[in-house]
């Protein structure tokens, strides 16, 4: 019976985010003020795992990048059908932000002294502190984006939005098997790749 009632109330939760998300894109203020409160600790929390639970080197922090994601996907020209749709949403955004950072630091630089940004992911399965070059990682993406846009989209909810297979199964609309498969795929094409 509590099995039942925590399912219900999770969906209660979901339904309610669902409920704000979608005032919000019709413009309502207060849906908004209340939507960045459901969010903004799942938003954070995802950032700082994608951060690897550090900053890298320049302005970027966990709340920064969230604030900055925030203010893209609070506009009310976007609609968000549920809130899974609000979480693929802000994957992309928080990767664009990410790759805009990391562009702009190294124009400021002007190539020398490249940093690498670690992720929290296993992608480099020996040496994880190591970190991956973001703009490398986002390179290396694209292009696996062209031989399965899926497996693209996959990599970029794992990685830049921080959700599980089965959210990801979900997100994707397929099975948790195929997509545990993809993932495996994914990550050992990526490694080859960037380990290049």
């Amino acid at each position: 019976m509590r099995g039942i009632d925590r399912a219900k109330t999770i969906q209660d939760v979901s339904d309610d985010l669902t409920l704000l998300l979608r005032r919000m894109s019709a413009g309502d203020a207060t849906a908004s003020e209340h939507a960045w409160s459901a969010v903004f600790e799942q938003l954070r929390h995802i950032a700082q795992r994608q951060m690897g639970g550090r900053a890298p080197r320049g302005s970027l922090q966990p709340t920064l990048l969230v604030n900055e994601a925030w203010l893209k996907l609070a506009h009310k020209d976007l609609s968000y059908t549920d809130r899974r749709h609000f979480y693929c949403l802000a994957s992309k955004v928080m990767r664009a932000v990410l790759i805009d950072a990391e562009r702009q630091r190294r124009a400021t630089k002007r190539g020398g002294d490249l940093q690498r940004v670690s992720w929290n992911v296993d992608l480099a399965a020996s040496q994880p502190d190591e970190g991956i070059d973001i703009l490398a990682l986002d390179e290396t993406l694209q292009r696996l984006s062209q031989h399965s846009e899926r497996m693209g989209r996959l990599v970029e909810l794992r990685v830049f939005g921080g959700l599980s297979h089965a959210e990801c199964a979900e997100a994707l609309d397929c099975s948790l098997r195929l997509v545990e498969r993809e993932w495996q795929f994914a990550k050992a094409w990526l490694y080859d790749e960037l380990t290049r």
